[in-house]
Order: C-alpha cells, then sequence, then structure tokens
C-alpha cells in the first residue's frame, strides 16, 4: 500500500512538471518569438520570427548598441551597423515602439564602497577590481558604476587656482587635493569652485545654480575637453620622476587608492614612477556631471546615416541624434524613429533591412579608458490575428509635422482602423499612389518618464530594464564582433532535459509497479 502511495504521488510530481511547462512558455513569450544570429560578411545583426511568435514580438537590440560602441574611443570615431528582420511566421507585423535603457553591458551590481589600498604601490592600470569610489546617483536614478566614473582633468580653472601657467607645473598631489585647496581658499568643495569661477567669468553662466546649469562649452572645459585648442588633459605630467617609495607618503594616498600611472626600473633596480598619471574623480557633483554629459552630448547615433547624418564638428553639437534624447523621446531622435518606422511592415514569410545605422562617441579627455552604455528594444504587432488567436493592437495618433509629408515605405503600408474597430489585413498596392499625405499607422509609445525640454536639461527618469546581453569584446581591433546568440535556444535545451528526464522517471515508475505486482 505504501508502495503504491509513492508510485502514485511520484507520477503526479512527473505529471504537474510537464502540465507546468506551458504556463512559463507563454510567460517567456518574447524570449521565444525571434531567433538571434550575426552575419559577419554584411556586417547585419539578423532577428528571425519564429512560426508561432504570438501576436506582439520585441526584439532585445542590446547587442547591436554593444557592436556600435565596441572600439569607438576617439573624439570622431564611428562605427555602423545593419539590421534585418526576417518573418517566418504566417502573420504580418507592423511597428509599434523603440524603448532605449542606459543599461546594457556595464556592470551595475558591483557593491558600492571606498578601495582599500592595493598590493602594489601604484596601479600600472585602472583600479576596476575596486568596485564604484561613491554612491553617486546618475540622472537616470541609477548608481554610477567605476567604469563610467570621470577622470580629473587638468583645467585652466585648476590652474588659476594654483597660479600655474602651464599644464606640466601642475603636480600630482595639487590634482589630487584640489578639494582640499578649495576650501582653503574659501569654497565648499572643488566643483563649488568651479561653479563660482564660471559664474563670475561668464555674464550667461550668472544664474547658474550647479554645474550643468552652466554653458556646455564649459561643462566640456572642466571634463577635460580637447577640441579647439588646449582646454585640459587627464595625464598629469610630473615635471619630475618620482620614486616608487615616495608614493607612500602621506601626500598621495587619494593617488593610491584611485589613480594609475607607468612604473619604469633604473639600472640599480630601483623603482620610479613615470611622468604620466592619471587619478579618478571623487566629488559626486563632478562625477554626475560627467555622467550626464555622456548621454547628453558624448554618445550620438543615427538609424539612417544619410538621411540623418551625425555632426562631428563641435562636442557639443549633437544635432539632436544624443542617447539622452531617445531615452526620453524628445526633439530630432524622436522625429528619426518615427520617419523611419512609422509605416514599416513585416510582412509574413518577408523580411526588412535596416541599413546605415551609425554611432558616434564625441568624447573629452575625462572619458581616456572610461565605458559607455545604453541599449534599446523594438517591439512589432501583429496585423489581423494570429497564430495563437490574438489580434494586433491599434496605437494612438503619433506626433505629426503637417508640413512634412510621411515617406513612402519599402513596402505597402498596413492601413489599421480605429482601435476600438478590428484589424484588417493590408489592402493591395494601388495603382495610382495617393497624393494625399496618409496619416501615420502607428506611433512611438510615450515614455515612461515626464519629458523636459531640451533648455531644461536632465530630470531623474526610470527606464525599463530589458533582457541582458552579452558583453562588448574589451581586446585587439582585430576582434571580429559577433553578439550572442539570443532567443529560444537556452528554453529549447533546458525543457528538452525536462522532458528527457520526466520520460526516464515514467518508465522506472512502471517497472517498479510491474515487479510489485510480480512479487
Amino acid at each position: 500500500m505504501k508502495k503504491g502511495i509513492k508510485q502514485t504521488l511520484l507520477i503526479g510530481v512527473i505529471g504537474f512538471s510537464l502540465v507546468a511547462r506551458f504556463p512559463i512558455t507563454a510567460e517567456a513569450g518574447i524570449l521565444k518569438s525571434y531567433n538571434q544570429s550575426y552575419d559577419a560578411k554584411n556586417n547585419t545583426v539578423i532577428y528571425t520570427i519564429n512560426e508561432n511568435a504570438g501576436s506582439t514580438v520585441t526584439f532585445d537590440c542590446n547587442d547591436v548598441a554593444s557592436s556600435l560602441m565596441f572600439d569607438v574611443t576617439q573624439p570622431g570615431e564611428t562605427s555602423e551597423i545593419n539590421i534585418k528582420i526576417v518573418n517566418n511566421s504566417d502573420t504580418t507585423y507592423i511597428f509599434k515602439n523603440m524603448k532605449f535603457n542606459p543599461e546594457n553591458h556595464v556592470d551595475r551590481d558591483i557593491k558600492v564602497k571606498d578601495p582599500k589600498n592595493p598590493k602594489d604601490i601604484v596601479r600600472t592600470e585602472p583600479p576596476e577590481d575596486e568596485g564604484t569610489i561613491c554612491s553617486t546617483t546618475g540622472f537616470d536614478g541609477n548608481k554610477i558604476p567605476y567604469g563610467m566614473n570621470v577622470l580629473r582633468c587638468v583645467t585652466q580653472p585648476l590652474m588659476d587656482m594654483y597660479n600655474k601657467n602651464h599644464p606640466s607645473d601642475v603636480t600630482l598631489s595639487e590634482v589630487q587635493n584640489a578639494t582640499e585647496k578649495a576650501k582653503e581658499i574659501g569654497y565648499n568643495s572643488y566643483s563649488d569652485y568651479l561653479l563660482q569661477y564660471y559664474k563670475s567669468s561668464c555674464s550667461n553662466c550668472r544664474n547658474a545654480n550647479s554645474l550643468m546649469e552652466l554653458e556646455p562649452e564649459h561643462i566640456a572645459e572642466i571634463l577635460g575637453s580637447g577640441m579647439n585648442g588646449f582646454r585640459g588633459q587627464s595625464e598629469i605630467r610630473y615635471p619630475r620622476t618620482i620614486k616608487a617609495d615616495d608614493i607612500t607618503n602621506g601626500n598621495y594616498d587619494n593617488f593610491i587608492k584611485y589613480g594609475w600611472a607607468s612604473i619604469k626600473t633604473d639600472d640599480n633596480g630601483n623603482k620610479f614612477v613615470s611622468q604620466d598619471y592619471e587619478i579618478m574623480e571623487t566629488e559626486d557633483e563632478i562625477i554626475k556631471l560627467g555622467y550626464w554629459y555622456l548621454y547628453q552630448y558624448g554618445m550620438r547615433l543615427t538609424f539612417d546615416a544619410e538621411k540623418y547624418p551625425l555632426t562631428y564638428n563641435d562636442e557639443t553639437e549633437t544635432g539632436g541624434l544624443q542617447i539622452y534624447s531617445y531615452l526620453y523621446n524628445l526633439g530630432k531622435a524622436n522625429e528619426i524613429v518615427t520617419d523611419i518606422f512609422k509605416n514599416m511592415t513585416i510582412y509574413s514569410e518577408g523580411s526588412k533591412t535596416i541599413d546605415n545605422v551609425q554611432f558616434a562617441a564625441q568624447l573629452p579627455n575625462a572619458y581616456d579608458l572610461r565605458e559607455m552604455d545604453f541599449g534599446f528594444t523594438m517591439t512589432f504587432v501583429a496585423v489581423g490575428g494570429n497564430p495563437d488567436g490574438g489580434g494586433g493592437g491599434g496605437n494612438p495618433d503619433p506626433p505629426v509635422d503637417p508640413e512634412k509629408p510621411p515617406t513612402e515605405p519599402e513596402e505597402p503600408p498596413v492601413d489599421i482602423e480605429d482601435p476600438d474597430v478590428p484589424l484588417v489585413e493590408p489592402e493591395p498596392e494601388p495603382d495610382e499612389p495617393s497624393t494625399e499625405p496618409e496619416e501615420p499607422s502607428v506611433d512611438i509609445e510615450e515614455p515612461d518618464v515626464p519629458l523636459v525640454p531640451w533648455e531644461e536639461g536632465p530630470e531623474p527618469g526610470d527606464p525599463e530594464n530589458i533582457t541582458e546581453q552579452g558583453k562588448v569584446p574589451t581586446s585587439g581591433k582585430d576582434n571580429t564582433f559577433k553578439p550572442s546568440k539570443t532567443g529560444d535556444e537556452s528554453n529549447i535545451f533546458k525543457w528538452i532535459v525536462i522532458e528527457i528526464t520526466s520520460i526516464c522517471l515514467i518508465i522506472f515508475v512502471i517497472y517498479l509497479r510491474k515487479r510489485n505486482k510480480n512479487e
């Protein structure tokens, strides 16, 4: 009797595990609705919609963003990639929305702590294993990770504070002790000194209450802008070498924690530190300023480099295509997404390619060896039903420029009726194209955070998290970037293992029951 009860319970557990897989599969529909691959020859990321994808397909494009950011480190450098969507289902899909996120491949889970003194007297590379150096929160509500923390630069305000005429006259200890020096001469902090410096020297900055309210060119200067002549540098060029043993005295405590340089050894085996040093910024307001600047000015993106080219002439000229504007659906970024994607239709057994996706970085010297980060998703919805029996959804009217008719799509647009009316299959393309501007069929979804005018600066937001993707290659320009595969491969493998295990257990239970009968 006891054996029969145990066997019955075991069969029940196995049966439940098999049944339980189906709601889990449905919940993971976004991940299982497509497969991802990379065509290295044509530098194209390919998203293939599966046969039973359902009514909504959301492509996680973090790998596209990672590929664009990879190996773009110098001002004016650009990178390009293509995006291809292949529809292997019998459902037609139309574009619904695109969402950007400041998070992608940079580790945001590093514990916030003050780094301890390293084993070596001087680091020869950035102290990446020490975590973030402060708990500063960025404009997006996220803690700023170590890798995105800016360097403290030798700038004109810093030289004036020490009455120096040339950057090479400023010593390493003077740079790292700028906060103490500012307090010594009557300011609350080095950040406060910088704010008052520009308020007194620039009429447009007199009403500024924070560093973010300064003129863009002054913000770039604080971060060591090197364009249009010298403004600052991240390397501290000390006028002499320093004995490694001398670094251990109290004048260099902050450098031991937050700085790095190269070490040389003379013929007698004595270690010396070379003349170029770099040190991390330690004041919260400047760290926050640098993080905001990275998204507001430093990173630019276009989904059509021919029609909407990126600008590189000045570090603060973005053409409205900075990542910050994509995060909050502002200005030109909102316009370009609406224009390029508003009528995009992916027909059954068809495909669509987005060419000339281009990224550029225009970063001042404070970003030497620093990281960049952003990601995005694209969502498409079904038209006229789908294999699961569900229907596509209507969308609110998008912002329209009345003076600018919509561009003609590569394939016939899909007519979408009022949201309360069932969606219909696309009409055949007419013989004569209409001269009347069509009302755009879909809209870009409203952001989850309040929009702010360009002039008002940033507002904290809470962009939605998106699926974590593969990391960006970190070494060698010859490394061919191949985005990690996403989709349903890992889930399929998991359920195959469960299936095999369940079947084996059932066979084992049947064997036990037969043996019991024979006994």
